[in-house]
């Protein structure tokens, strides 16, 4: 497993995993390259730290602004990059209103980082999907290892339903289209830091037309 340290170093600079795309690389090559790939991104996971704890004056503080970079940088599907989107998005609530009543729906989030797409309430037919009630679970029972909810409290979560906004509600027109161009930033040495800046403007190549016909046929496929 990666540390969040590393995690937010993949995200930050993500050409550090672009030679081991390559299709060049194949079989132990290309497990070579992931070697590399790690052993860099320790190195500069471990440069960072150090760096933030000169600035912010300890390694604790430094250590919650690192995991603070990470929740606003990482994928939550539908295109939703960092959890002040996703929030809005899945709940239709700013992260900045959630309490401690919405804790079911903050474990669910953060349950998602492991596989994004996979652990989506809203790729499943059935929002309470197996797996995605398995990991929201495994999130509340951490929660309540680290004294962050009782045991009551845990249990209590587990068993409320998780109320996310319906497919019809959807606004993101092509998320697929939308995660393929952010990942291919790094080939024009762009970065996610540019987009949420707004020091750039990327326009993309899709028929609204066509794509709103795509998606009604994909909606349509999954209540049949």
């Amino acid at each position: 497993g990666s540390t969040i340290t590393q995690q937010y170093i993949r995200l930050s600079m993500p050409e550090i995993k672009k030679s081991e795309l390559s299709p060049e690389f194949k079989g132990w090559r290309k497990d070579r390259e992931k070697i590399k790939r790690k052993l860099k991104e320790i190195k500069l996971a471990g440069w960072a730290e150090r760096e933030l704890a000169k600035m912010y004056g300890s390694k604790h503080r430094a250590k919650k602004e690192i995991l603070a970079r990470f929740a606003n940088m990482v994928y939550l599907d539908f295109g939703r990059y960092g959890f002040t989107s996703a929030a809005e998005f899945y709940f239709d609530k700013p992260l900045r209103e959630f309490t401690m009543d919405d804790a079911d729906k903050a474990a669910m989030l953060a349950g998602m980082i492991k596989s994004p797409t996979e652990l989506s309430p809203l790729r499943k037919p059935n929002l309470e999907s197996k797996k995605t009630l398995a990991r929201k679970n495994e999130v509340l029972n951490l929660m309540v290892v680290n004294k962050y909810l009782s045991p009551q409290e845990g249990e209590r979560y587990k068993r409320k339903p998780v109320e996310v906004e319906t497919r019809s509600k959807i606004k993101t027109m092509a998320p697929a289209a939308m995660a393929h161009m952010f990942n291919h930033l790094p080939t024009f040495g762009l970065n996610q830091k540019n987009i949420f800046q707004g020091s750039i403007e990327i326009r993309l190549t899709i028929d609204e037309r066509i794509q709103n016909a795509a998606n009604e046929a994909l909606e349509n496929g999954l209540k049949a």
